[in-house]
């Protein structure tokens, strides 16, 4: 599985290529403050999660699944 935030299109892009069953994923800033959570997201291939009104910064994406637990800082442009 992979997690990447892609600015062109502001989302969230999650690579699951087993599609397990994915619980959570939240946003944090670097601070620890919690931005944003999106729950039960499909299992499809390759979901994309819109995040259109996270403000220019660095962020902490953290990831759920049946799998186990990831976690992936990205900078918003």
């Amino acid at each position: 599985m992979e997690l990447n935030y892609i600015n062109k299109i502001k989302s969230i892009s999650i690579k699951n290529i087993g599609e397990q069953n994915i619980k959570s994923v939240y946003v944090y800033s670097l601070t620890g403050q919690l931005i944003k959570q999106f729950q039960n997201i499909n299992a499809v291939d390759h979901p994309l999660i819109k995040t259109y009104n996270l403000k220019s910064g660095n962020y902490i994406l953290i990831l759920t699944s049946d799998a186990g637990r990831m976690t992936k800082k990205v900078s918003v442009r």
